[in-house]
């Protein structure tokens, strides 16, 4: 890793395009013209900063890592060894993208949170201010992840979901395709039906009366009612068929 005014000043540099080549003996680094480097910021061996990314100062770049066009990776910020920050996606000040990590076009990793090694957030996605997603978890496109929630090594958030400020799961959570709208667990005892967010015990007792209020048709009730009878079976709220 190199400092980026060590690099301008000790490096031979290539125009390329709408990027310049910094190379020192075997050693190459791709910056485009339009973007901006801190000068504290370091910058790893064959690593690439696209057209009108900014990395802040102090920020770590690393071996092999790409930033993308537009992307933003904040002050003290750290993306690992062949990460990659999609294009207009941006990495909080002190955030940390682990090795090998992808976070997607249009994603959001907030201030002081964590993507773990080889960890995926899609695109649109967002990881909240100081919540960590673990090693090999992935985030869906377009889900989000609160503040200070926890997403467990290897688990799984499925697209468009929502995981609750401060929840934690160390398995993938509940997450079903329905005919209208996507069945998530929001929080642990918390299921959520698009936008509408109620308790095991809540959904059971006002279903009708939810699905209704949302225009669902009769079908569509029965539909969601067996995916929330599934839902509370799997967390407790009914341990036999007969409470159905």
């Amino acid at each position: 890793m190199w400092k980026f005014n060590e690099i301008k000043m000790t490096f031979a540099v290539i125009e390329d395009g709408d990027f310049f080549l910094y190379q020192k003996e075997k050693i190459g680094i791709r910056i485009a013209k339009s973007a901006r480097v801190g000068k504290s910021a370091s910058v790893g061996e064959g690593a690439r900063v696209g057209e009108w990314a900014r990395v802040g100062e102090g920020a770590r770049v690393g071996k092999g890592a790409s930033v993308g066009k537009g992307a933003r990776v904040g002050e003290w910020a750290s993306v690992g060894e062949w990460a990659s920050v999609g294009e207009w996606a941006s990495v909080g000040k002190g955030a940390s993208v682990g090795e090998g990590a992808r976070v997607g076009k249009g994603a959001s990793v907030g201030k002081g949170a964590r993507v773990g090694e080889w960890a995926r957030v899609g695109e649109g996605a967002s990881v909240g201010e100081g919540a960590s997603v673990g090693k090999g978890a992935s985030v869906g496109k377009g889900a989000s992840v609160g503040e200070g929630a926890r997403v467990g090594e290897w688990a799984s958030v499925g697209e468009d979901a929502r995981v609750k400020q401060n929840a934690q799961f160390q398995k993938s959570p509940l997450y079903i395709i329905g005919s209208r709208h996507i069945v998530y667990e929001f929080d642990n005892n918390v299921l959520g039906i698009g936008c509408e967010t109620h308790s095991a015990h809540e959904w059971l007792m006002e279903y009708e009366k939810i699905g209704k209020m949302n225009n669902y048709t009769d079908e569509q009730i029965q539909e969601y009612w067996e995916y929330i009878v599934l839902y509370a079976k799997r967390c407790g709220e009914i341990v036999n068929d007969n409470q159905e």
